[in-house]
């Protein structure tokens, strides 16, 4: 698998949303902007695609490096829930990387880096979204 692992939480509830995550959560979409290269521009906020156990938040953009083009999301999801899907963007395009990390708050963080048709690569690859996530863990 790449991206490093799928961690998931056993013994509890697998509630959650298969075909997205509902409303986009700014705070995070604000610390995944912060975290992207300089040169990579973001686009508006939406909801992310990922499927999300209940209680998580999340939000995706689209992001662009000269002609690298692909689609971010980011997921926080509670302590102790268990992932809808192993690794989480197993339904995303082909080319879909992300890292699944734990936060200093014991919640697992998902960074996720799709690419976009016509793109001849995303603007950010499996490892700086292993980089994003690693950092974006510390906070939450």
């Amino acid at each position: 698998m790449q991206g490093g692992s799928s961690v998931g939480k056993a013994g509890v509830t697998t509630g959650g949303t298969p075909g997205g995550c509902g409303s986009a959560d700014r705070e995070l979409a604000a610390a995944l902007a912060g975290e992207l290269p300089a040169a990579t521009s973001a686009a508006d906020v939406v909801a992310s695609p990922l499927a999300c156990p209940t209680g998580s938040r999340s939000a995706a953009f689209g992001v662009q490096n000269g002609p690298r083009r692909g689609f971010m999301s980011i997921m926080l999801v509670p302590a102790n829930t268990a992932l809808m899907q192993q690794p989480p963007w197993a339904d995303r395009p082909s080319g879909t990387t992300g890292s699944v990390v734990d936060t200093k708050s014991g919640q697992v963080m998902i960074v996720v880096i799709e690419p976009l048709a016509g793109s001849i690569a995303p603007p950010v690859d499996g490892s700086q979204a292993r980089a994003i996530a690693e950092e974006l863990a510390a906070r939450f």
